[in-house]
């Protein structure tokens, strides 16, 4: 997904999200219907995650191009609860993975592999809950 919290499901919970995303510019259009999330509580404080979709993607007079999109694997480490230290934090290493060359070649999925090292923080203000994500990647050539 494209942002993230820094919670984890729990311990041997299964976390499963689905979604359709959507990105416009003047030039193209990329859809990934269906977009799966699937995450898997190692413990209270750790997550495996595995990421994917079906990318779609269309130009003006350019006609529908469609493949799988890359994998991205990653591990979740919460390391500060809100209960404890009044904030939640965790670290989210995660790597991307080629899935089809077919849709690198064309021009719809990213080339890998990449490596992105974000950090989340949270934090509840009564019914209201501040989340954010900073950090980045493309590490690897």
């Amino acid at each position: 997904m494209l942002t993230d919290d820094p919670g984890t499901p729990g311990s041997g919970v299964w976390e499963i999200n689905a979604a359709y995303l959507e990105q416009r510019t003047q030039q193209e259009r990329l859809r990934s219907f269906p977009h799966v999330d699937f995450n898997y509580g190692l413990g209270e404080h750790v997550q495996l995650k595995y990421e994917t979709g079906w990318l779609f993607t269309s130009a003006p007079g350019g006609g529908v191009k469609s493949g799988l999109d890359d994998s991205l694997l990653g591990v979740k480490w919460r390391f500060l609860d809100q209960e404890r230290s009044g904030v939640d934090m965790s670290v989210y290493p995660q790597l991307q993975l080629e899935n089809s060359s077919s849709a690198v070649s064309q021009g719809i999925a990213e080339p890998g592999p990449n490596l992105f090292l974000p950090v989340e923080i949270a934090h509840d203000f009564g019914k209201i809950k501040l989340v954010g994500e900073v950090g980045g990647g493309d590490w690897l050539e």
